[in-house]
């Protein structure tokens, strides 16, 4: 290989692999070699052509692309920097029309049957046939490894665009990203939320194959095809189009289906499975496209098919799963079938695809027409039946494998299912679109033969024969997880598949995927690895040197460029920066440094004999592994950074001795007392022997450094290490590469610049002209709220909560979204509304680096849902699931830098954007989940006088199965008995809404009690103007100085001496940037709590005018319930739940 010649080097994706190793299996019959012919009508220049079709070649990296594997770890695509294309020209105007066609057919032939050497550059190759004047052939043979059917679209509209370039002149299209933007992009996904996903979509999968399905042998197949092209009558695609669209539904839901109920009279079951091909391109990634390359795949589609029912809910349905799959499209389908816990077997035996790109295309230049018609492909698929509609050319086209059916399916398979799509027209219930499919072929499971050689015993000539030959047996069994292996049986006959080839290849000495592929049986390729013969001058072995030496550079220089979504230590020799999250709650802690809000206590009963010195160990590991409980939080220039103490050499629990009834007391005090944030600890411990065997622990952390998800890391761990400290064993926990300071860093910089702007911009989307909801309260809002609060809790009936969770199961859709349809419910009827909003606590732990930390990663996210057309409770589910969806998406930006953005009109004493909130909680330290040995561990309720917001629903999902909802809310505002009716008014719309989703929600039961008198509302707060009314002009030099530089931050045409800075629209980060600027121009330094309690430009100038270190003595802001403005906007932030 030329390495001068080389531009890029990079894995392969999941789905090229799966490419690579069936290509290098099948050989000669390599069914991703693609062959495409094209009829061009029209005045055609040669010559142009083919210098355009070398332009697009050379502007697309993929297409100059080789494939390497041989003495590699693993498969390798090299980009090269330039390559011919290799183009064959012919002349037969001389010959008949018959003489033409035999040509042509025997050209096509003998083209395909050349197949690709992977390893050279370029893999397409081009043949352009002159027949006449104006009648040309063009044999395009390609293989798939380079592009998909989606590419081959972009490809031959560039290729046209510089053919008329080049021609009369037109404009060349657009430079396109390269395909390594892809495979950049597929790195950063992560792949336990894809597991995840695939997993609960299809777990416990059991469709059935076609009844009329033949055993059949790969090994010894033809590969013969039998087609059926039809015409789809332009009445009948307007028809499904109307359909779709009475029904809010797409056409391609449409056709797929049509194609369930057919399967479902074929196989006779009501759970039917088929492979959808999909585009495979991310939206996220910028021009996606223009890229070409390998993206497109092939998707399970699990579709319910019921005897009957209301038509339009199940294809929504349909359509709804089927939007959530396309986040995942990028799956290979062997580890989504891996994940299904499908093995030795297909998932699926057909497959449907809709193609939306033209098979004839034309092209003018110089006012001629040149037009190209896609002709004969080379038929080849991948499952039994292969499914292609093409509604803009009005076919329709059935493959199936000829070897698999007896004669005549095909035929039945095609009208049944345009019997279908007839029916679908005015149908609306599915019933009668089943009976016009046809009656069920099928009534029973059916039994398809397994592989052979996978089950059973094997006959001693089919067994392994020697050691070499017994211990790839052995890697086969367990890779493919079969008790038997025939040792003259192909590996993939045996059910094995792209990523099962990769892990055996890495387990077997000497095996190499090409080895592996051209010698898949047990003895097969025990023979190969024994013929094999080291030859380390060969030059094979220089290529892979080149190869190798090649690849660690660019790999150097790529990483020289960090990744910005990779999160990696940083030094810890200096104080580092806060998260967004932690730098709101540290200056809401300068505002009131004494307040509890922020207090986050566990405390626990601890009954039996507890070893109190391996307790002490316990708490001493975890401390020592998670830095955050041994962090601390200075002020440098006006802001806040974290510094990571040492590890304690030891930890000892401070120890009291109580009666039971000094316990509570004992509890509370400690809870209450202060945190010195920057002195520290943030994270303190305490113990209670209230007799020999019966303890109460405590564990009080600020939530500067903990929030509910740390809870249930803290139980788990507190667990294992104090099992391990008494048994002497070690604990078993997760490596921690990396902490929070580390992830506070990552923040800081991937919340910068484009992405920053790009999540502000959907919030800003979102939540555009959002109006305050107007819940009913008992007294009005006070003007300086104190926080005051208390809650009401319960466990839901469990029968309540079982439905609840099978029917977001059922329908596929979050959780949370279906607790919100009957909290939006409750609160339609409350207050008339139907443009809602409420705030949810989100983790915040968008990085798998952070899952197994204990740390302050929550963050409040606002959930929009409008509830105008009439929706059922099915309907508002959906459109809650999609607000869930997309607020997760964007979840990483802080609520206060949401604020900011909106600068929405501040409400006295309230959050600007929402009054309630509703978030589900993971289970924290419980007693059910916590093991400390033989001790009996129960959970000490810490009694909590405040509320956060107006009113906090707080939804317990816990593993026992039961479902716990708690109302905190603010006593300020509402008086208990009203609390408790609306408490039994959600749990009555949850239990109706789950039991009867069809009803609308306008009907929809709240509440069983009997009807309850009616309550004055008091009128919602007005907002606060943002524009502060006092406008005496600024008088002495600091007042101007300050006035400039409000005006500046602030964004303001004027201020005066009396304005106030949150009014004009100040916030915690324009604080810090005052605080910088103030010490700029005047070199006074100041703690940005000096602005909190001075915050009009009057009194800060005053301040700042006086002796250093003291102040004017001016009104605290607190005094008129400002600063609670500041308040409440950060504490979207989130607290305790």
């Amino acid at each position: 290989m030329n390495t001068s010649n080389v531009e890029d080097i990079y894995e392969l994706t999941p789905l090229q692999q799966g490419m690579l190793l069936h290509s290098l299996h099948d050989g000669a019959a390599d069914m991703y070699l693609s062959q495409q012919t094209y009829r061009a009508d029209g005045p055609l220049d040669p010559a142009a052509l083919v210098s355009a079709w070398q332009t697009v070649v050379n502007a697309h990296p993929a297409l100059r692309t080789s494939f390497h594997w041989e003495g590699l770890d693993k498969p390798l695509q090299v980009v090269h920097r330039e390559v011919s294309l290799p183009v064959t020209r012919h002349d037969w105007s001389g010959l008949d029309e018959p003489q033409q066609r035999r040509q042509l057919e025997q050209l096509r032939a003998d083209d395909s049957g050349k197949g690709f050497d992977l390893a050279v550059a370029p893999l397409q190759r081009l043949q352009v046939i002159r027949l006449g004047a104006d009648r040309h052939y063009l044999i395009w043979t390609y293989h798939h490894l380079l592009m998909d059917g989606w590419s081959v679209a972009i490809f031959f509209s560039d290729v046209l665009a510089h053919y008329r370039h080049l021609t009369v002149g037109g404009p060349p299209p657009p430079s396109p990203p390269p395909f390594r933007t892809y495979i950049a992009w597929l790195q950063r996904q992560d792949p336990e939320a894809t597991r995840s996903f695939w997993a609960d979509l299809l777990g416990g999968i059991s469709s059935r194959h076609l009844s009329t399905l033949k055993p059949w042998s790969p090994s010894r197949s033809t590969g013969a095809v039998d087609r059926r092209n039809t015409e789809m009558p332009a009445r009948v695609v307007e028809g499904l189009r109307d359909a779709a669209a009475r029904h809010r539904v797409t056409l391609g839901t449409m056709i797929q289906a049509a194609w369930a109920i057919v399967l479902r009279r074929f196989t006779g079951g009501e759970e039917i499975t088929f492979g959808s091909a999909s585009s495979g391109r991310p939206p996220e990634i910028g021009q996606v496209d223009r890229i070409v390359g390998v993206f497109a795949n092939t998707l399970p589609v699990r579709i319910t098919v019921p005897a009957d029912g209301d038509l339009g809910p199940w294809l929504r349905d349909i359509q709804h799963t089927y939007a959530q799959m396309r986040r995942y499209e990028h799956t290979p389908l062997a580890d989504i079938k891996r994940w299904a816990g499908v093995t030795g077997q297909q998932l699926f035996d057909s497959s449907v695809s809709l193609e939306t790109y033209p098979s004839v295309i034309e092209s003018r230049a110089g006012g001629q027409s040149l037009t190209f018609h896609q002709e004969a492909l080379y038929d080849k698929i991948n499952y039994p039946v292969a499914l292609t509609i093409a509604p803009e050319a009005q076919t329709v086209q059935l493959l199936t494998h000829r070897e698999r059916f007896e004669p005549g399916f095909i035929d039945e398979l095609g009208a049944s299912l345009h019997a279908a799509f007839e029916a679908l027209i005015t149908a609306d219930r599915i019933a009668p679109v089943a009976a016009a499919a046809g009656p069920v072929v099928a009534t029973s499971p059916i039994d398809v033969p397994g592989a052979p050689g996978s089950v059973g015993a094997v006959p001693p000539e089919h067994a392994p024969a020697t050691a070499l030959e017994e211990s790839i047996a052995a890697v086969y069994r367990d890779v493919l997880e079969l008790p038997t292996i025939d040792a003259d049986v192909s590996f993939f006959e045996l059910g094995g598949d792209s990523f099962d080839a990769v892990r055996a290849v890495g387990r077997i000495d000497g095996a190499s995927i090409g080895t592996l592929a051209a010698h898949p049986s047990v003895r097969e390729l025990a023979a190969a690895l024994t013929s094999q013969q080291p030859d380390t001058g060969s030059e094979l072995d220089r290529e892979i040197t080149d190869l190798e030496g090649l690849l660690a550079a660019k790999r150097a220089e790529r990483d020289r460029q960090t990744d910005p979504r990779r999160v990696v230590p940083v030094p810890r020799d200096a104080a580092m920066p806060c998260t967004y999250q932690q730098e709101a709650v540290w200056f809401i802690h300068q505002v009131n440094p004494t307040s509890t809000s922020y207090h986050v206590p566990f405390a626990l009963r601890l009954r039996g004999d507890l070893d109190v010195p391996a307790l002490e160990r316990a708490l001493h590991a975890l401390v020592t592994r998670h830095e955050a409980l041994r962090t601390r939080f200075v002020d440098q220039g006006g802001l806040p950074r974290q510094v990571v103490d040492p590890t304690p050499a030891a930890l000892r629990l401070p120890f009291v001795e109580l009666d039971d009834d000094e316990v509570d007391r004992w509890a509370e005090a400690e809870c209450s007392r202060p945190f010195d944030l920057e002195a520290g600890p943030v994270f303190r411990t305490a113990m209670a022997r209230v007799a020999p065997k019966d303890h109460v622990l405590l564990l009080v952390a600020h939530h500067i450094v903990t929030d509910g998800w740390s809870a249930a890391i803290i139980g788990r761990e507190l667990s294992a290490l104090y099992t391990a400290a008494v048994t002497g064993r070690d604990a078993d926990l997760p490596d921690l590469p990396v902490q929070p300071a580390d992830f506070a860093a990552w923040q800081r910089r991937w919340l910068a610049g484009a992405e920053l702007d790009r999540q502000l911009g959907y919030w800003r989307d979102k939540l555009a002209g959002l109006t305050p909801m107007r819940f009913p309260t008992d007294r009005p809002r006070p003007v300086q709220p104190t926080g005051a609060g208390t809650a009401v809790t319960r466990w839901l009936p469990r029968d309540v909560a079982d439905a609840a969770r099978a029917y977001a199961r059922t329908h596929r859709v979050s959780f949370l979204a279906v607790l919100k349809a009957a909290l939006l419910t409750v609160l339609h009827r409350y207050t008339g509304q139907r443009d809602l909003a409420v705030g949810s606590l989100f983790s915040g732990r968008t990085h798998v680096d952070i899952d197994a930390l204990a740390g302050f990663f929550g963050n409040t996210v606002v959930l929009r849902t409008d509830l105008g057309g009439d929706p059922t409770f099915a309907e508002l589910v959906r459109r809650c699931h999609d607000t869930v969806i997309g607020a997760t998406a964007h979840q990483d930006v802080p609520f206060h830098l949401v604020v900011d953005a909106l600068r929405p009109p501040r409400v006295a004493g309230g959050n600007p954007l929402f009054q309630m909130t509703l978030t589900l909680h993971p289970t924290g330290i419980t007693g059910a989940d916590l093991r400390l040995g033989d001790v009996r561990v129960e959970t000490v309720s810490v009694e909590d006088r405040y509320a956060m917001f107006d009113v906090a629903v707080d939804v317990a999902d816990v593993p026992d199965g039961n479902l716990g909802v708690s109302v905190e809310y603010s006593t300020e505002l509402f008086d208990d008995d009203r609390m408790i009716r609306f408490l039994d008014d959600y749990t009555a719309a949850l239990t109706h809404g789950v039991s009867s989703p069809g009803t609308p929600v306008d009907a929809l039961a709240c509440s069983d009690n009997a009807d309850r008198p009616a309550r004055p509302t008091p009128a919602p707060p007005d907002p606060v103007s943002p524009r502060a009314v006092n406008m005496s002009p600024a008088r002495t030099d600091t007042e101007r100085q300050l006035a400039a530089i409000w005006q500046e931050l602030l964004g303001v045409d004027r201020v005066g001496a009396g304005d106030h800075f949150f009014d004009l629209g100040g916030n915690s980060l324009h604080t810090t940037q005052l605080v910088a600027r103030i010490r700029e121009t005047t070199g006074r330094h100041l703690n940005p709590h000096q602005v909190f309690v001075t915050p009009v430009l009057g009194q800060l100038a005053a301040w700042l005018d006086g002796p250093p270190g003291v102040s004017g003595a001016p009104r605290p802001a607190a005094d008129d319930g400002r600063a609670t403005w500041v308040d409440a906007d950060h504490a979207g932030s989130g607290r305790r739940p």
